[in-house]
């Protein structure tokens, strides 16, 4: 094995000063590249929710408009139920009219 032994001169606190403040430079480019980043992920992702907002509210229009459909033909079958309700007894005693008016019609049938 072979040994290298470099001289070099102690190490003073400007040394230590600009070591310091050459790694906070690289950090601080490091953290600015990750706070971009993260920025940008954030925007996509505030995109990305506002579509899903814009089509849950398409959603809720749709739901509405089907709920006004249904709505509507549960009324108009409240009134026919209403009309027919109205008619019941000329409806279920359609047998005994029919019979009055064949008495009447074919008075020799009797």
């Amino acid at each position: 094995m072979y040994y290298v032994h470099i001289m070099t001169k102690p190490i003073t606190k400007n040394d230590i000063k600009e070591i310091f403040s050459e790694l906070v430079a690289i950090q601080n480019e490091h953290l600015k590249g990750e706070f971009f980043r993260i920025n940008n992920t954030l925007a996509k992702h505030d995109l990305q929710f506002m579509k899903l907002e814009n089509k849950i509210d398409s959603i809720k229009n749709d739901v509405a408009k089907f709920e006004d459909r249904v709505m509507g033909v549960l009324r108009d079958m409240r009134d026919e139920i209403a009309v027919l309700v109205g008619y019941k007894d000329d409806i279920e005693d359609h047998g005994v009219r029919i019979e009055k008016l064949e008495q009447k019609v074919f008075p020799a049938k009797n």
